[in-house]
């Protein structure tokens, strides 16, 4: 196993910052638990309806208001209806819950959430008992992860897909990890980019699978909801991307034609410096913050998943600036809920940093080996 040495400086300060901010999130999560499970609240509510309807009704707007306010989701005197605008798959995966009373489910659903999270942790987390208390305490310790589990969001399913796909493929399985990536299906806009850089960096086996698994879920959401389903799904997710709520950072900055220009610039560069370095590291770490960047829509606690890629930063790379890099992301994970001008500044410069830094360095001793068995490099 590679020696790795003591923590550096931006490890001990994530320790402190993490008990921090943990201890902040206590006070401020328990003043607030009549909202919890707020966002799972609209998935909950939209599960009942292939049950009651059929799934052809699932994106009807009229319906999913009746629904929602019909369980009973509503706060007296307050006419909003958090809408379900996800794939279907999500809500395959709320189904066995509704037969729950909703505080139960929203309890079960964020318990999940939990178990995820603390399992793409122990997938990918650095080697070293010191080095992983510090990451499992920074995670712990961060908001977006709080408010995963506080608002009863997916993000814990999709980070522990991406964990799971980069320890697939350091295991030589890369059909098994392109699977693990359907997860992405559920919040497509967040990581939308990872597929394609590590087929750039020339992983083209994993995004085979994720492409022809991806399709299987895509066919058979259309047989669902059928082709007017999806038509009332567009519809919905165009509600919210330009309405000022929950946009990306570069529509928030410059608006459309900014954020389209943007996002076409760090989709190629993000691209071409994977195809540059081949490099599996770069790829989830452009893959990811990249896809944060240029999403036209994003939620505070999508910012969770900068944790994937700051674990396999650290797992794969030995240089002194990494923790550094790394421990930047966090801060621009935690700034997120400043404003996202903040996001869009600190976030975007630390990815265009961190693709050069991580695309140029060079491992000291060799990448350490991921938890389960030896390692075992796949091939492209």
């Amino acid at each position: 196993m590679t020696r790795l040495g003591r923590p550096s400086l931006p490890a001990w300060a994530a320790l402190v910052a993490s008990a921090i901010v943990a201890a902040g999130l206590v006070g401020t999560l328990a003043g607030t638990i009549q909202s919890w499970g707020f966002d799972f609240g609209g998935y909950w509510s939209a599960a009942h309806i292939p049950l009651a309807q059929g799934w052809a009704h699932l994106y009807d707007r009229q319906v999913q208001a009746l629904a929602y306010r019909g369980l009973g989701l509503a706060k007296p005197g307050d006419s909003y209806v958090n809408f379900y605008i996800a794939p279907p798959p999500l809500v395959w995966l709320v189904l066995p819950l509704v037969r729950l009373p909703f505080h139960a489910a929203a309890i079960t659903w964020s318990l999940l959430q939990l178990v995820a999270i603390l399992a793409a942790w122990w997938l990918a987390a650095p080697a070293g008992r010191l080095r992983r208390a510090i990451t499992l305490l920074a995670l712990l310790g961060a908001f977006p992860v709080a408010y995963t589990l506080f608002w009863g969001q997916a993000a814990g399913f999709i980070l522990l897909g991406l964990a799971g796909a980069y320890v697939l493929i350091k295991h030589g399985q890369p059909v098994a990890a392109g699977l693990a990536l359907c997860v992405l299906v559920l919040k497509p806009q967040d990581m939308f980019l990872v597929p394609f850089v590590l087929l750039a960096a020339g992983y083209w086996r994993v995004f085979a699978a994720w492409l022809a698994g991806s399709a299987v879920l895509a066919a058979a959401s259309v047989i669902l909801v059928g082709t007017s389903g999806i038509g009332q799904l567009l519809q919905l997710q165009r509600g919210f991307i330009g309405s000022g709520y929950s946009e990306g950072p570069l529509l928030t900055v410059g608006g459309l034609p900014t954020a389209i220009a943007g996002a076409a610039v760090i989709a190629v560069a993000a691209l071409a410096w994977a195809w540059h370095t081949r490099d599996l590291a770069t790829a989830f770490w452009v893959g990811i913050t990249g896809s944060l960047a240029s999403t036209p829509y994003i939620h505070d606690v999508d910012l969770a998943l900068v944790l994937a890629a700051g674990w396999i930063a650290l797992r794969e790379r030995e240089a002194g600036w990494t923790p550094w890099l790394v421990a930047a992301m966090w801060v621009a994970a935690e700034l997120f809920l400043v404003g996202y001008p903040v996001l869009a500044f600190v976030g975007i410069l630390t990815w265009a940093a961190g693709t050069v830094m991580l695309g140029r360095s060079r491992r000291a001793a060799g990448p350490q080996p991921v938890r389960g068995s030896a390692l075992a490099a796949s091939s492209a």
